[in-house]
């Protein structure tokens, strides 16, 4: 089961929803998770390299060469991973269209698309959509897709609005992930939320998320 989180605008949490759903999706199923990062900013490499907790262990960090083919990296990083049965993978990619995201568009069973609450950012996760429901040459059945309301704020009327016009785009949407502290300063130390402050209110969010995408993988 390959699960990729994708998103055309950067600065939606999307490499923190990357990492902190792989190690929730990991306590709660028991299964070996691998997390891919195909961005080459490398921020869930660095996040990795800051700790010695679950990241260190899970994370396959973008170190292509200037002189390689990124695309070919990639799908042999893939073709490792196919190879270990009852096992998760999560891909971070670029906040864009690059070929390493068409890879991951190809190969993904679960896009989780991260959207603020911004009309900007509404607008993007419909663009993505989009380009998943035109098809997606050598796919022969289309991935499922949810929506993540990122960076939430308890309480804020534009928060409460974009997730009603998320609902009403008929897509399915998952466990909102608020614009916690302990969420950023586990990035600091290289941990995930949940080991840094395993009793924070973000630990219980991710853990929400979770138990909904594991519901959603098993249909």
């Amino acid at each position: 089961m390959i699960i990729a989180t994708l998103q055309r605008k950067g600065g939606v949490g999307k490499t923190t929803i990357a990492a902190n759903m792989a190690y929730a999706l990991a306590s709660l199923t028991n299964r070996e998770v691998t997390l891919l990062d195909w961005d080459a900013q490398g921020s869930l490499t660095r996040w990795a390299g800051r700790g010695s907790g679950f990241l260190s262990r899970a994370v396959r960090p973008y170190n292509v060469a200037d002189d390689a083919d990124p695309v070919a990296w990639a799908t042999d990083a893939l073709s490792v991973v196919a190879e270990r049965k009852d096992h998760l993978t999560v891909i971070d990619t670029a906040p864009s269209y690059d070929d390493l995201s068409t890879l991951a568009l190809m190969h993904a069973d679960v896009f989780v698309i991260p959207v603020q609450p911004s009309p900007l950012d509404l607008e993007a996760a419909h663009d993505v959509i989009e380009l998943i429901e035109q098809g997606i040459p050598g796919r022969s059945a289309p991935p499922l897709v949810a929506l993540v309301p990122s960076k939430t704020k308890p309480r804020a009327d534009l928060s409460a609005k974009i997730g009603g016009a998320l609902d009403a785009c008929g897509c399915i949407v998952l466990a909102a992930i608020g614009d916690r502290v302990a969420n950023a300063e586990a990035a600091m130390v290289g941990m995930v939320t949940a080991e840094y402050k395993p009793r924070d209110q973000a630990t219980t969010e991710w853990a929400n998320l979770a138990k909904q995408l594991s519901k959603l993988i098993r249909r």
